[in-house]
């Protein structure tokens, strides 16, 4: 009986994209919680012939807080011009991919397709995997932040040390401490992202609402109005076991931008006739460009060996420097033992 393989099938580029790639980048924890945005000016670069694994987008500054002008009626009094100014950040190009193969012999002895329904698998991988280094880069821009900038974005009140009591877990105080390191722009905050223990924590403070539709069907939940986001892959610090720290976020919309690349060949399926001893073997290779990026943060890119960060270099300090003043940054961090 023949068997039809994927190197039988026409894997057309813009059907895969649809099936696997933009789901996965559209469908994750940055982009379902509001944290990320796409961003035009990223989407351009990505898909620009320019060279290089860094691309530069542009903001123009706010006005200046200096004192406005007083009119007079002297014809000779001029008043004073200030400049428009821009400034420049950067980010980093993520140029990925993933190989998957599966030996034909593999296939008959199982008796099912090891490859069936392989579109989800990948779907399911790419959205994991962005989420995983969107976390990365929380870690790098904390790191950063305590590193250069005086934690002026953290509030920090978990121990590593002596014995945790409630000042080392999270509150109601302690969310409100997070926010008060934005000053008066803490409107600008409309979510914030839990690790499962944190959460637990809150609801048995009974600080968790749920908001229902007509028919009682449960919509969402908010903390102080904020919409609730829970993921166990936000940073959990274990490096002293007995006392781990773990991470919550406050954001903003779009405290993230996001933009989407095509790769030249984004899916390609490859068949090696002589592998396994002439038993054959199939592989299909996956490709995403895309890139997420910390609004009011530059990618230094002091540490990054290859041409794309790996996760350890997205979470290093080094790599980052807020340019934005605090204010104008719609994050924020609590760090805590629960």
């Amino acid at each position: 009986m023949a068997t039809t393989r994927l190197s039988n099938l026409k894997f057309a580029d813009e059907l895969w994209n649809k099936a696997v790639v933009l789901p996965a980048i559209d469908q994750n924890f940055f982009t379902d919680s509001g944290i990320a945005m796409e961003q035009s000016d990223i989407t351009t670069n990505l898909n620009s012939e320019v060279g290089g694994s860094k691309y530069t987008f542009i903001y123009q500054n706010p006005l200046l807080d200096s004192e406005p002008n007083v009119g007079t009626d002297n014809p000779a009094d001029t008043a004073s011009v200030e400049a428009l100014t821009d400034v420049e950040l950067s980010g980093v190009k993520w140029n990925l991919n993933k190989a998957v193969g599966a030996m034909d012999l593999a296939r008959e002895l199982r008796g099912t397709d090891p490859m069936g329904g392989i579109e989800t698998k990948f779907r399911d991988y790419w959205s994991q995997q962005i989420s995983l280094k969107g976390i990365s880069m929380i870690k790098g821009l904390i790191a950063d932040n305590v590193a250069n900038d005086s934690s002026d974005m953290v509030n920090a009140i978990g121990i590593t040390t002596g014995t945790i009591d409630a000042s080392n877990l999270v509150s109601g105080d302690a969310v409100i401490d997070a926010e008060a390191t934005i000053g008066d722009q803490l409107g600008k905050f409309v979510g914030i992202g839990l690790h499962s223990v944190v959460y637990n924590n809150l609801r048995k403070q009974q600080l968790i609402d749920t908001i229902r539709d007509a028919d009682n069907n449960t919509l969402f939940e908010v903390y102080d109005g904020k919409r609730v986001f829970v993921s166990d892959q936000l940073p959990v610090d274990t490096t002293v076991p007995s006392y781990p720290i773990y991470t919550t976020v406050l954001f903003g919309m779009s405290s993230f931008g996001y933009g989407t690349g095509s790769p030249i060949m984004p899916v390609e399926v490859d068949r090696t006739a002589l592998s396994g001893n002439g038993s054959g073997q199939e592989t299909i290779v996956s490709r995403v460009t895309t890139s997420y990026h910390p609004n009011g943060f530059n990618w230094v890119g002091a540490s990054m060996a290859g041409v794309s960060p790996t996760n350890a270099e997205l979470a290093d300090p080094t790599n980052w420097d807020r340019i934005w003043d605090r204010k104008r940054v719609a994050m924020a961090f609590l760090t805590s033992n629960g």
